[in-house]
């Protein structure tokens, strides 16, 4: 199982599986497969998920080992659009506002995301906060890199 990642990896990806399944009973609600990829650095927009969730058969949810099969088997499939970046980002504004805090995403990219070193979290943090108020305008900050990303 798994033979494309790491233990680390793996680690992280239970991790987040965790964090996400709100039953605390080792399976996924569907609602909940899209946010757990998310936070396992992969930016699928909602209709992929909704197709994963469909070829896997998930719609009374799905457990740990199924969920990293499936992430083993579509590792780069997720395309990251804008649309994506910005649901990405909208997993963590919980009150719709369309800004998500810079402590809260730095927390996340520390310990779910791809490692990064301190530099390269500022340097992030740096582009998305370019106000330097503290929050996040996700829906911009997507318009803005998702150029980079296709290119």
């Amino acid at each position: 199982m798994a033979e494309s990642y790491t233990k680390e990896e793996i680690n992280e990806f239970r991790e987040a599986f965790a964090l996400y399944n709100s039953k605390r009973d080792g399976k996924l609600l569907p609602s909940e497969v899209g946010n757990v990829m998310r936070a396992c650095g992969k930016c699928p927009s909602e209709s992929q998920v909704q197709d994963i969730i469909k070829e896997f058969g998930w719609q009374t949810g799905c457990d740990f080992k199924s969920f990293l099969m499936m992430m083993e088997r579509y590792v780069g499939r997720a395309v990251q659009t804008e649309e994506s970046i910005r649901e990405a980002f909208a997993v963590f504004d919980k009150r719709k506002t369309g800004f998500v805090d810079v402590q809260e995403i730095r927390h996340v990219l520390a310990v779910l995301g791809e490692k990064m070193s301190k530099e390269e979290l500022d340097r992030f943090i740096k582009a998305a906060d370019d106000t330097g108020k503290g929050k996040i305008n996700y829906a911009a900050f997507a318009k803005k890199i998702a150029p980079e990303i296709r290119g």
